[in-house]
C-alpha cells in the first residue's frame, strides 16, 4: 500500500502558486496578483481561459477568507 503524497496529488493545490505570489504576500499583493490574473484569463478576452479563471478565483477567494480569519484571530 503506498502512502499518499498530497504534494504530488491533484488534491494538493498551492493557491499562492496559482496566483504568482509568495507564501508571505500581503493583502494588498494578494489582491494586485488577482486583479492582473483575472483581466489575462478572463474568458471573454482572447487568449482567456475559463478553466484558469477558476483556479484564479478559487485561489483569491481561498486566500481571501484565510486572511481574514488570521486577522480575527490578532484582535
Amino acid at each position: 500500500m503506498s502512502k499518499l503524497n498530497f504534494y504530488d496529488s491533484e488534491i494538493f493545490v498551492d493557491y499562492y502558486e496559482t496566483l504568482n505570489i509568495e507564501s508571505d504576500a500581503s493583502k494588498e499583493d494578494i489582491k494586485q496578483a488577482y486583479i492582473e490574473l483575472v483581466k489575462q484569463y478572463h474568458p471573454d478576452h482572447e487568449g482567456g481561459s475559463e478553466a484558469l479563471f477558476r483556479k484564479v478565483n478559487e485561489a483569491y477567494e481561498l486566500l481571501k477568507k484565510i486572511l481574514m480569519h488570521l486577522m480575527l484571530m490578532i484582535f
